[in-house]
């Protein structure tokens, strides 16, 4: 479910739900290896890359973390949160290091951005009554 190209088109995100858990895995194209990213007992979905291909974002939980989290595609490091657990899924903007995210509101889901580096820097885009989950709904 929920696949998702890399930027440079060689390999697919991907998350695979079974035995009442889901996680992330990769597809690398070139050598038809299939890797499982994200190991946490719960449901780790909704990944997106990172504009430059070395990491992507994911809802899920990673030991005490659980929300948006970031992890290096190469897993040189642990998954880092980068929202709050109202943040379960986001869509990083080409060429910078924002996040578009949708955030729940008081009456209805606003969109928000979150600067991958700064966790606590959740900007709303929206704010008016309503539904809207994407960038899309900036238009």
């Amino acid at each position: 479910m929920q696949p998702q190209l890399s930027p440079d088109g060689g390999r697919l995100l991907f998350t695979r739900a079974a035995n009442g858990t889901a996680d992330v895995w990769l597809l690398d194209f070139a050598s038809g290896v299939i890797t499982q990213m994200t190991t946490d007992p719960g449901y780790d979905e909704n990944p997106s890359w990172a504009s430059d291909g070395r990491s992507f974002s994911y809802g899920g939980r990673a030991g005490d973390q659980t929300g948006l989290l970031i992890m290096p595609v190469d897993r040189s490091a642990p998954p880092r949160s980068v929202g709050t657990v109202e943040l379960s899924e986001g869509e990083f903007l080409r060429n910078t290091r924002y996040l578009v995210v949708p955030r729940p509101a008081k009456d209805g889901v606003n969109v928000a951005l979150v600067r991958q580096d700064r966790a606590d820097a959740v900007e709303d885009l929206t704010t008016d009554p309503g539904i809207r989950r994407t960038a899309d709904a900036l238009a």
